[in-house]
């Protein structure tokens, strides 16, 4: 029994028959760009996030993009202004913030929660300081009360990275719901995945909406009337069509999700393995991912490969490490956690049988 970490034809072919009547009901209508779909979606999606206003984008890239692009455009940031981000996270954090003119001050993260804490991120402070990219790593919500108290007394903006989070709770309260705006990745591997790129802006803020929805069409609302420099990052109606069948889906999924973690964590004793931290009490984690820590994780996964396990590693190196960053990290005298020898993904999805996961846990207590 060979166990991937992620099958997608597995996690799609559950749909099949609503993704095919979706793609054929798009294509009679022959409108693929901001269409009914789309408009439908940014509804049914921000209303499961509980905000006012929803923006489809191209993907999880431009949504933060295009957030930093709109808060500059409404005066709200400058360019150069810092903007802090955690280290351990996918290099498009650092992107958007990038190539919007503004300047990343790399944090560290807490160990146990792999997420950007007060304690970290109030060293990395300065009165340069504008805003905070938050992101909600692996599923789980960053200690969004204790940051909330920390930045809105510095009047410091929080933008939120949910791309590895929709769904996810603290205190019963929704990723994407404590900062200004929040930015959602739709990448096929994500818990709510189109078959495709794809993404979405969430806010409060009208004239945010309004300025985003002006800059991911070329810098206007309407055909040819370009009020601002603008970029194409839209939507389309094909993906937003199959994105509405899966959210329908999407509280059934983080459910299974929950379960297999939770024999993960119950059901793994080994020595060796540091599991994630977690309250159940006052959390709801969607597991995108399940990351252990390990000292020897180059045996582990050498040890799970002959016995037809895959795994993987989210992420070998933290941004500031990368070809791209490590000569513009101003802020070097910060000590950064090494993430990159120890960590390592374990297979979970919907798509993971109990037979399957029966494996995985007996392996992982085997392991010498």
């Amino acid at each position: 029994m060979k166990i991937p970490f992620l099958s997608l034809q597995a996690v799609n072919s559950k749909h099949t028959k609503e993704l095919v009547n979706a793609a054929s009901r798009v294509i009679k209508s022959g409108r693929y760009i901001n269409g009914a779909e789309v408009k439908a979606f940014e509804k049914e999606f921000s209303e499961y996030c509980g905000a006012l206003h929803c923006v489809g984008v191209g993907n999880g890239y431009d949504a933060l993009y295009l957030i930093f692009r709109a808060l500059i455009n409404l005066k709200k940031l400058s360019p150069g202004d810092e903007i802090v981000v955690p280290h351990n996270s996918f290099i498009a954090s650092a992107l958007a913030i990038t190539n919007s003119g503004l300047t990343p001050v790399f944090c560290d993260v807490c160990p146990n929660t792999h997420n950007i804490n007060a304690s970290s991120l109030s060293k990395v402070i300065s009165s340069k300081t504008k805003a905070v990219l938050v992101v909600h790593l692996y599923g789980k919500i960053a200690p969004m009360d204790e940051l909330h108290q920390l930045l809105h007394s510095k009047k410091i903006l929080i933008v939120e990275d949910v791309a590895q989070a929709h769904g996810a709770k603290l205190g019963g309260k929704l990723a994407g719901s404590w900062g200004i705006a929040s930015a959602y990745s739709f990448y096929p591997a994500k818990n709510l995945g189109a078959l495709g790129d794809a993404g979405a802006v969430t806010t409060n803020n009208r004239l945010i909406d309004c300025t985003i929805r002006k800059l991911a069409n070329y810098g206007g609302i309407h055909k040819y009337q370009h009020e601002i420099i603008g970029v194409n990052s839209r939507l389309d109606e094909i993906q937003a069509a199959f994105l509405r069948i899966k959210l329908r889906d999407l509280n059934k999924e983080i459910k299974i999700r929950q379960k297999i973690a939770a024999r993960y964590k119950n059901e793994i004793k080994n020595s060796h393995i540091t599991h994630p931290e977690i309250d159940l009490e006052y959390e709801q984690h969607v597991f995108h991912l399940y990351v252990i820590r390990t000292p020897r994780r180059d045996e582990l996964i050498t040890y799970l490969q002959k016995n037809d396990v895959e795994t993987m590693i989210h992420y070998p190196k933290t941004i500031d490490a990368t070809d791209a960053y490590k000569d513009k990290v101003s802020n070097s005298n910060i000590v950064r956690t090494n993430y990159g020898n120890d960590l390592l993904s374990l297979p979970l999805s919907s798509t993971i049988s109990n037979e399957e996961v029966d494996k995985i846990i007996e392996l992982m207590n085997k392991f010498p």
